[in-house]
């Protein structure tokens, strides 16, 4: 046992500590070699469907940098090519090998695409229960732990060291048919807007759970062709697109439209002079952080320290009980005292503002997901569904179904619960 091998031992020890991760190694007639998958038949196919589809020519073979490969769904798998170091050698210990890590999600919207996917496609029920049972025992990682572990893998399979900017990408490809249905195409661009819907809500309202957030949701979803074959360009278009939005949503939550134009000016200038994807994830990062901040402290200033310290409080607890006491044992004041403090300020007792900023939220949930609308009352401890839609049509003048279904422009008959 070589270096390597020992190397590649290890980090599959180390990676399987922190998720559920299969590793695979192939030949190069793509016949498995070895796998830790218990049950590696269904995975293995889809793996072998998804590489021929998204790489016909098999040019991932012709060099060792490491490629991300993703399928129609989202599913992902990170591959690093062990070439021969002498390729004209007989001795099959220097046979080319594929080392397969994956699969994996790195948004939890691929589950739900995936499961709409194989319905379409009218795959039976049984078979999709199975599906779903193996899908839901997949890991969902951030895009930047992607970037580590196969920085970690490559060096592990070659001895050598590489960088984000030295990936390949090869991406599985479905022709649309006229037998492809207006759900399944839907849901895609569903499932983005989803997940942008709510990052731009979070920004407006000063959540600074939002860097939380964002590194659960994918960064190469399908948003669409922005570059003409350049995946750098087509990340920087990206990113530029999402500081745009963010900026907008930074004006709508109380910062001045002069501050939010040139620091958006600023953010492009600095994205056109990045050279590599880690330099586009600091900005990013920091982009967001630097908004979503910003428009938190013009949300706070109105406010006194202790009763800004409650409403960060509210604002991270929407979906835990929150009691008076809780308020109070944060600011270090009497319940009495801060319900009378917290009402001076903000014109609402504390039951009336969490339960105000509970019904944004589910209205923010109603236009952004697929969520049960029973699910969303109950999951921010709404008592009663009556309860959940007297509340919302005080608010809002309309039910959440109604709601609902005026933001998605379905038919007012929708079979929802509410």
């Amino acid at each position: 046992m070589d270096g390597n091998e020992i190397r590649l031992m290890f980090f599959q020890e180390m990676a399987c500590s922190c998720h559920n991760f299969y590793l695979w190694t192939f030949d190069a007639e793509m016949n498995l070699l070895q796998s830790n998958c218990p049950d590696s038949d269904l995975l293995q196919q889809w793996f072998l469907l998804c590489l021929h589809q998204a790489d016909p020519s098999m040019e991932i073979f012709n060099a060792s940098t490491p490629v991300i490969i993703t399928g129609i769904v989202n599913m992902m798998w990170i591959a690093v090519p062990q070439l021969p170091e002498n390729p004209n050698t007989s001795d099959a210990g220097q046979a080319f090998r594929l080392h397969v890590l994956g699969p994996f999600f790195i948004d939890d919207v691929a589950l739900h695409s995936a499961d709409l996917s194989f319905l379409q496609k009218g795959t039976s029920h049984l078979l999709r229960r199975q599906i779903q049972e193996i899908l839901r025992t997949l890991p969902i990682i951030s895009w930047s732990l992607l970037q580590d572990y196969t920085i970690m893998m490559h060096h592990c399979v070659t001895g050598q060291k590489v960088t984000p900017s030295d990936f390949r990408y090869f991406s599985q490809t479905k022709s649309a048919s006229p037998s492809e249905s207006k759900a399944e195409k839907s849901y895609t661009i569903h499932g983005t807007f989803q997940a942008e819907q709510t990052m731009l809500q979070m920004v407006r309202d000063g959540n600074l759970e939002l860097l939380s957030y964002i590194d659960t949701i994918a960064v190469t979803g399908q948003i669409g062709k922005l570059s003409n074959g350049d995946f750098m360009r087509q990340m920087k278009n990206t990113l530029e697109v999402g500081i745009t939005l963010c900026s907008r949503a930074a004006i709508e939550g109380g910062i001045s439209p002069e501050l939010s134009y040139n620091l958006c000016d600023q953010y492009f200038q600095a994205v056109e002079s990045c050279h590599n994807l880690n330099e586009l994830a600091s900005i990013s990062y920091t982009m967001h952080r630097d908004f979503v901040e910003r428009v938190h402290k013009c949300k706070m200033q109105q406010f006194s320290k202790p009763v800004a310290a409650c409403c960060d409080y509210i604002m991270i607890h929407l979906e835990d009980e929150i009691s008076i006491t809780d308020l109070a044992q944060h600011t270090g004041y009497s319940d009495y005292y801060c319900s009378k403090k917290f009402k001076k300020e903000t014109g609402m007792t504390p039951a009336e503002y969490i339960r105000k900023k509970r019904l944004e939220t589910a209205a923010n949930l109603l236009t952004t997901s697929n969520d049960d609308i029973q699910e969303i009352a109950a999951r921010l401890h709404f008592g009663s569904q009556s309860y959940f839609t007297d509340s919302f049509r005080k608010l809002y003048g309309i039910s959440p179904r109604e709601y609902r279904a005026t933001a998605h422009s379905i038919t007012p008959d929708s079979k929802e619960p509410l």
